[in-house]
């Protein structure tokens, strides 16, 4: 329960502070970050970034109180609510969660990312701890879920063209 809600996915990207990881995840040596599932170095060209439907899942990344009000309101709307006032939402059942933010250690970007990602939903209520791990299964492990996500095809770069007809330029 939450974790599959769109309406958390979005609270919560609407909560990342994408500023501290560009400057400190990053170390600065990124472009500005585009909160959207396309990456716009590999796809720019193929894309009409005017779209409506795509307009709309996009957002200023600078708006940061609106955002955060904009992420509190989706959640209060969708029964997420701290009933003890102990700063963490329940899920809408009443019962409490703790989400993990896991990646392999030494992956120190990653590893900063989350660590913001984690400081960012507390700032909406949300309990997620990250949880760094030995890497000697991560490759496996991606190996086997390659195919299973679009969207991790597409952050790394290895959608197939007709995944994207959906978003390209007439």
């Amino acid at each position: 329960e939450g974790r599959n809600d769109p309406i958390v996915h979005k609270a919560i990207a609407l909560a990342l502070d994408y500023e501290a990881i560009a400057q400190n995840a990053m170390d600065g040596q990124t472009k500005a970050l585009v909160p959207c599932f396309l990456n716009p170095d590999l796809y720019d060209k193929y894309i009409d970034w005017d779209n409506e439907e795509l307009q709309e899942l996009m957002w200023d990344t600078t708006a940061v109180d609106d955002n955060l009000a904009l992420a509190n309101e989706m959640l209060d709307k969708a029964g997420y609510i701290d009933t003890d006032n102990d700063g963490i939402r329940e899920l809408p059942s009443g019962a409490k969660h703790e989400w993990k933010a896991e990646c392999p250690t030494g992956w120190s970007d990653w590893n900063a990312s989350l660590e913001i990602l984690c400081e960012s939903a507390k700032k909406i209520g949300l309990n997620i701890v990250y949880a760094p791990y030995i890497p000697f299964l991560a490759f496996t492990i991606l190996y086997m879920l390659n195919d299973l996500i679009l969207d991790f095809k597409v952050a790394f770069g290895l959608a197939k063209p007709e995944e994207l007809e959906k978003y390209k330029k007439d």
